[in-house]
């Protein structure tokens, strides 16, 4: 059946049908050479197990039939935190971290679960250690593959998230010699940069990255075109900050260097537009994604890059826009329990004289949409 995936996907949910008890389950995946429990099976017994202990009880159940399923511990891990077992779930997460098969999936679970647990200890020595253990665990993600470039970016992004920029940018720097034509290696230290404080030297990076970018791209596309995004997201954090203080001098530089840098974009882009909306993100596993309806149907932003962390629209001035940020349903409650954040920037009048920037944390609850709606107004933006 191999050569009809629709015979053999109807052969299996068949078999799968006639599955009355766990030893039979087990038997029907080794016969097929699988090593996991089936994710829809997995869902069926979470969503079937209503109370955080039910769903121990549960999962202990299948760690123990499958003991090389990482979702399965993974989903035992986030019960026994559900459950208020804290020492459950560190003895879990330490056996875990002894497994030297763990992705680097695992390893940033671990590593998340201490950090939430950090910020709930009363204890400081308790709260101290959980906050090594989670940097540790994330540390461990490169330990044993310290030349995996994949792995360093993965390490440097959750240092940033969690506003580590000083490390992250260490991280970068290694990545810088390890894969020298990395393209997006600017694009990241300009991000470590930004958020030490650091603008100048930010731009700059984009500067650099948006000079490297391949002509074939298009103006909004490939390395230069998010270089350019993001130079108008961070100058635009900049510009409000500099209002917010009410430092006219640092607002004026900060202007004048805007214009220099997004020049040609707003000679282009001035007769047709009036508000950029950006969405940034650093969490490699949070996965927005910014829609608006700019263009009258709804449309995902078409500037940016998703590798990024970045996506942007810019959308004309009239009544009834709006932009929406999505993401997958299935992925929820990881989000929700990841706690990662999102900022949407919506920037109306850019460098004019009623320039207005609106500047908003966008955060995903476990019992709320995937979809988040934003109503773009006169120089105000509400959520929808």
């Amino acid at each position: 059946m191999f050569d009809d995936r629709a015979e053999a996907d109807t052969l299996y949910r068949g078999l799968v049908a006639r599955v009355k008890t766990p030893a039979q389950m087990r038997e029907l995946h080794q016969a097929l050479g699988l090593k996991s429990l089936d994710p829809q099976l997995l869902a069926k017994y979470l969503r079937d197990a209503k109370t955080p202990r039910a769903r121990i009880a549960k999962m202990r159940a299948l760690v123990k039939e499958w003991p090389d399923d990482f979702d399965v511990a993974l989903a035992l891990l986030d019960a026994l935190e559900d459950g208020g077992d804290r020492g459950g779930a560190r003895d879990l997460a330490e056996r875990l971290r002894a497994r030297p098969d763990i992705d680097a999936h695992v390893h940033t679970a671990i590593g998340e679960l201490y950090l939430r647990l950090s910020t709930t200890d009363k204890s400081p020595a308790d709260k101290k250690s959980d906050l090594a253990a989670g940097r540790r665990a994330f540390g461990e993600i490169v330990e044993f593959s310290p030349e995996d470039p994949v792995a360093r970016r993965r390490l440097g992004d959750l240092l940033r998230a969690h506003g580590w920029y000083v490390e992250a940018q260490r991280q970068y720097e290694t990545l810088a010699e390890l894969a020298p034509d990395d393209a997006s290696v600017p694009l990241l230290l300009a991000a470590a940069a930004q958020g030490q404080g650091q603008l100048e030297a930010a731009v700059r990076w984009l500067e650099k990255a948006e000079g490297g970018g391949a002509p074939a791209a298009g103006p909004d596309r490939g390395p230069a075109g998010v270089a350019r995004a993001l130079a108008a997201t961070y100058l635009a954090w900049g510009r409000l900050a500099a209002r917010q203080a009410k430092n006219d001098k640092e607002l004026a530089a900060l202007v004048a260097r805007a214009t220099r840098v997004l020049s040609d974009q707003r000679t282009k882009r001035s007769a047709h537009t009036s508000v950029r909306a950006s969405l940034t993100w650093a969490h490699p596993e949070l996965h927005p994604t910014l829609w608006s309806d700019a263009l009258g149907s709804e449309m995902p932003a078409p500037e940016g890059d998703v590798a990024q962390g970045i996506a942007q629209v810019r959308l004309p001035r009239r009544a009834g826009i709006h932009v929406q940020v999505k993401i997958e349903p299935d992925e929820l409650a990881r989000t929700a329990r990841l706690g990662a954040q999102a900022v949407l920037t919506v920037v109306f009048d850019e460098l004019g004289k009623g320039e207005k920037i609106v500047k908003l944390p966008v955060k995903f609850e476990s019992e709320g949409p995937s979809t988040l709606t934003f109503d773009i107004g006169d120089g105000e933006v509400t959520r929808g």
